[in-house]
């Protein structure tokens, strides 16, 4: 007798994130890809970015400590 099994995945909710360059910018997703294309003008955030991150579900981590999020901290760095 051989039995066979079935492994079903059960479709979950995926909290999405979305972000804007300014108010009269499109709302992108939030992923490494479109933060690279959309700020490709400031190179200290993008580098940033990639140092700190390395995948898009990394991009909302908390800093307790400062009370902000990473990369708006990044950011903050970068233009100033």
């Amino acid at each position: 007798m051989q039995v066979s099994s079935t492994a079903r995945s059960i479709a979950r909710p995926e909290t999405v994130y979305f972000f804007s360059v300014d108010k009269d910018s499109p709302v992108l997703e939030l992923t490494m890809d479109n933060l690279g294309k959309a700020f490709a003008s400031n190179p200290k955030f993008r580098y940033s970015l990639e140092a700190t991150f390395h995948g898009d579900k990394q991009l909302m981590a908390y800093d307790k400590a400062i009370k902000m999020y990473k990369i708006k901290y990044l950011y903050s760095q970068a233009i100033n």
